[in-house]
């Protein structure tokens, strides 16, 4: 669970803060804190007196990617933590990260999408996810909900109430459809509020409700 060393101080100098806790320790995170299960950890981490109580804290933290912890004799310890960040909310249930780490979820999830899929399609669910993601944030959009159907396939929401349905296997040839089919609905101010990707000659555009 240990990284390298070296690499974690320079990642964590990039995306990072420095706090400090209890038994002279400095914590550093390689991303900033948004959820209350990472505030929680803080409170918890800076109530602890002895360091086998720290690395066991450490150790049973699911958001926990890896971690390095770091001990000298003449000036403070230094913790980093490498963050799992949530992507979306699983089933109502579960924080998941794109690395499919999954944990609990906390009251601090509303802004994220919500997912409602078998956990058996997490893999399609987080490729789909980051392909999707990429393709309309660029025109400020965002993901607001991905739902898998074993009858009709994916659908995917988006916060300007566009639908994208794709069909319940997703193909490379899909996908390229798919991004060509983007290109040219934003060359051409377009924007149809559902897309249809499970035919195979091409794509089904509605517009209006």
């Amino acid at each position: 669970m240990r990284k390298n060393f070296l690499l974690a101080i320079f990642l964590a100098l990039i995306t990072g803060f420095k706090l400090n806790i209890g038994l002279n320790v400095n914590i550093q995170f390689s991303e900033p804190i948004k959820f209350n299960y990472e505030k929680e950890f803080i409170h918890k981490l800076s109530n602890l007196k002895k360091t086998k109580e720290v690395e066991h804290l450490l150790s049973n933290q699911e958001w926990i990617q890896g971690y390095v912890y770091k001990k000298f004799y003449f000036k403070s310890d230094y913790i980093f933590i490498e963050q799992s960040v949530p992507i979306g909310v699983l089933n109502n249930e579960f924080f998941l990260a794109k690395n499919k780490n999954i944990f609990p979820v906390d009251s601090t999830s509303n802004s994220l999408p919500r997912f409602r899929v078998p956990e058996s399609k997490i893999d399609e669910l987080i490729n789909l996810f980051l392909f999707i993601d990429d393709k309309v944030q660029k025109k400020q959009i965002f993901i607001s909900e991905i739902n898998y159907d074993f009858g009709s396939g994916w659908e995917i929401i988006l916060n300007n109430k566009q639908k994208i349905i794709f069909a319940r296997t997703m193909t490379s040839q899909s996908m390229e459809r798919f991004q060509i089919l983007m290109r040219y609905l934003y060359a051409n101010n377009l924007n149809p509020s559902i897309i249809d990707m499970r035919n195979k000659s091409g794509a089904a555009l509605k517009y209006g409700n």
